[in-house]
C-alpha cells in the first residue's frame, strides 16, 4: 500500500509537470500578449470604436488574471521543488545518521527530468550505503564468532601445557613419569602450533595472500604423497589404505595445496575409524570432472550434523573422539573451492562416510 501511494506521489510529482506547467505560463503570456494587440488594431475600426471604452479595462483584467495564474502555478512549482530538495535532504541527514529506512528508500519506476534523476541517485547511494553498513556488521559478528572460537580452541591445550609443566615442578615424579609428561606436552605444544599455521592459512586463503599455482599435475602422484604423510598414524592403528582406480590424464589444481586437502581428508578419516579399519581412496574419471572419492569403515557422521562438517570449528561430539579443532575440513573445502573444484560428503552414523574431491574439467 504504502509503495503504491508513493509511486502515485512520484507520478503526480515529476519534472514533466514543470515542463507542462510551465508551457502553460509561457502559452498564457502570450496569448494575452496577442489578445492585447489584437484589441489595440480592431479598436481602430469605427465598427469596434466602441471596444475604446473598454479596451484598458480588459487590458487590465487580462493582466490581473495573468499575473495570478503565474503567481499560482509559480508557487506550485516552488513547493514541488522544495518538497523534493526537502525529501533529498532528509534522506541525507538520515543516511548520515546511520538512520537507513529501507522501505522509504525503495526506487520507483524510472522517470524522466533532472530533479527526479537526482532523487534517484540519491536513493541508489542509500541503498547501496546500507548495504554497506549491514555487511560490516556482519563481518563484526563474524570477527566476534572467530575471536571467541579460537579463544575457546587456544584455551584447552594451554591449560593442558601449564598443567603438564606444574607436575614436572613435583620432585617426586621418577624420570619414566617425566618422559611421559614431556611427551604429552610436545602433544599439546603440536596441537597449538598446528592449530595456528591452520588459521595462518585459512586466513591466506580467505583474504585471497595465497595465489594457488593451479597447473597441470599428475593427481596419482600427488595421492601418493598424501598418502605417505599420513602413513604413520595409520600404520598405529593397523588401518590399510588401498587406492583403486587411476586418472590417465593430466589434470589442473595445485599440487601444495591439493595434497594438503587430501591430507586433512586421510587425517579425519584415520581419526574415526577404529584399529584394524579400512581407508580406500578410488579415481573416477569422467566427461564432466574427476574424482577422488575417499572412503573409510569409521563411526560415521549423524544425518543432523552432515550441512555443519564444513564449517569452520565444527566438531561432532556424537562420535566419542575429542581429537581435532575443526579446521581441516574447512580448509580442505576452502582449498577446492579456490581452484573451481567442490568437496562432498556422504556418510550414515556407525556405517563410514565417503569424502569427494570433485575436479571439473574445462
Amino acid at each position: 500500500m504504502e509503495f503504491k501511494v508513493r509511486k502515485k506521489m512520484n507520478e503526480l510529482y515529476n519534472d514533466k509537470i514543470v515542463k507542462k506547467r510551465t508551457i502553460t505560463i509561457a502559452l498564457l503570456n502570450i496569448s494575452v500578449v496577442i489578445i492585447v494587440i489584437l484589441i489595440d488594431f480592431v479598436s481602430t475600426y469605427n465598427e469596434f470604436n466602441w471596444l475604446n471604452e473598454y479596451k484598458q479595462v480588459i487590458t487590465k483584467v487580462l493582466l490581473i488574471t495573468i499575473i495570478t495564474i503565474n503567481c499560482v502555478i509559480g508557487y506550485i512549482l516552488f513547493s514541488y521543488i522544495n518538497k523534493k530538495l526537502t525529501t533529498i535532504s532528509n534522506n541525507i541527514t538520515s543516511a548520515m545518521n546511520g538512520n537507513y529506512n529501507v522501505n522509504e528508500n525503495l526506487l520507483p519506476e524510472y522517470e524522466e527530468g533532472i530533479i527526479y534523476s537526482i532523487e534517484y541517485q540519491i536513493k541508489m547511494l542509500i541503498s547501496k550505503l546500507y548495504i554497506n553498513n549491514q555487511q560490516v556488521i556482519k563481518d563484526k559478528k563474524k570477527l566476534n564468532t572467530l575471536v571467541t572460537e579460537v579463544s575457546h580452541q587456544i584455551k584447552t591445550p594451554v591449560a593442558a601445557v601449564k598443567l603438564f609443566h606444574q607436575l614436572l615442578e613435583n620432585d617426586d615424579i621418577d624420570i619414566e613419569q617425566k618422559k611421559n609428561i614431556l611427551s604429552k606436552m610436545e602433544e599439546e605444544i603440536n596441537r597449538i602450533q598446528w592449530f595456528v599455521q591452520s588459521l595462518t592459512d585459512i586466513s591466506k586463503l580467505e583474504t585471497g595472500l595465497i595465489q594457488l599455482n593451479i597447473e597441470e599435475n599428475n593427481i596419482n602422484d600427488t595421492i601418493i604423497q598424501a598418502v605417505n604423510t599420513v602413513y604413520l598414524s595409520a600404520n598405529n592403528k593397523n588401518i590399510d589404505i588401498t587406492m583403486n582406480g587411476e586418472i590417465n590424464n593430466n589434470i589442473k589444481y595445485d599440487k601444495k595445496w591439493t595434497k594438503e586437502a587430501i591430507v586433512n581428508i586421510l587425517d579425519n578419516a584415520i581419526k574415526y575409524t577404529d584399529s584394524e579399519g579400512d581407508i580406500i581412496i578410488e579415481l573416477v574419471s569422467t566427461p564432466m570432472n574427476n574424482k577422488i572419492r575417499i572412503t573409510d569403515t569409521g563411526k560415521g557422521i549423524d544425518k543432523k550434523d552432515l550441512p555443519f562438517i564444513f564449517d569452520r570449528f565444527y566438531k561432532s561430539y556424537k562420535t566419542g573422539v575429542d581429537e581435532g579443532i575443526g579446521v581441516g575440513l574447512y580448509l580442505a573445502k576452502e582449498i577446492m573451492r579456490n581452484q573451481n573444484g567442490t568437496i562432498k560428503v556422504y556418510s550414515e552414523l556407525h556405517q563410514g562416510t565417503t569424502f569427494e574431491l570433485i575436479f571439473y574439467k574445462e
